[in-house]
């Protein structure tokens, strides 16, 4: 099971917690508020692939952004460019880079 560390802002912070008191804290809802917030994401920028083809809603699709396809087992990525050209790249792998923490207090 993976760990991500991210910072939000104080008051969605707030709003979440109290959201979560409200509904009744149990051991592990802040982690599958989490998920299910980021599977949404990935949802919403994902691009559908069936067979050969592509499909996707142009206006749908915000500029600059790039979106995830799975295409035949293999991962590729689309950008929409300022001018309305697409952008086709080939995703190599993603690599773990976690870093440990530091004391930088020098001891």
């Amino acid at each position: 099971m993976g760990k991500l560390t991210v910072e939000i802002s104080d008051d969605v912070e707030k709003e979440l917690r109290t959201f979560v008191a409200l509904d009744g804290y149990r051991r592990g809802k802040l982690s599958k508020i989490v998920e299910e917030s980021i599977r949404d994401y990935i949802s919403k920028h994902k691009v559908k692939v069936e067979g050969d083809e592509i499909e996707f809603n142009l206006n749908d699709l915000e500029k600059d952004k790039f979106y995830l396809i799975d295409y035949d087992g293999e991962k590729y990525a689309i950008q929409v460019t300022s001018d309305n050209k697409i952008r086709l790249y080939e995703v190599l792998g993603v690599e773990d880079k976690t870093v440990e923490g530091r004391n930088n207090s020098g001891s």
